[in-house]
């Protein structure tokens, strides 16, 4: 009885985050340059999944591709508190 519960339990976490999974392994082979559709790779038993780990462990790429910029190479124009004049203290000083 209990093992039945315990393998409901991971069937149900499995399908939970089945979704988010998948759209993290698409942006990361997005960043690398690859087609999302490389993720069907999975489905092919030990190696398919062996060759989405390197696709997913090489370095993203510099240069902005067809499916836009890395974040890896995106400079931060400025901090928030930089931009914020949330506290104007010009107003403050009367």
């Amino acid at each position: 009885k209990r093992n039945k519960v315990l393998l409901i339990i991971d069937g149900v976490l499995g399908l939970l985050f089945l979704l988010p999974d998948l759209a993290v392994t698409v942006r990361r082979l997005h960043d690398t340059g690859r087609s999302g559709c490389f993720v069907l790779l999975a489905l092919i038993p030990i190696i398919g999944s062996l060759i989405i780990l390197y696709f997913t462990l090489c370095d993203s790429q510099e240069l902005i591709n067809e499916y836009g910029p890395s974040p890896k190479y995106i400079e931060p124009k400025s901090s928030f508190l930089e931009n914020s004049n949330y506290y104007n203290l010009k107003d403050l000083s009367h």
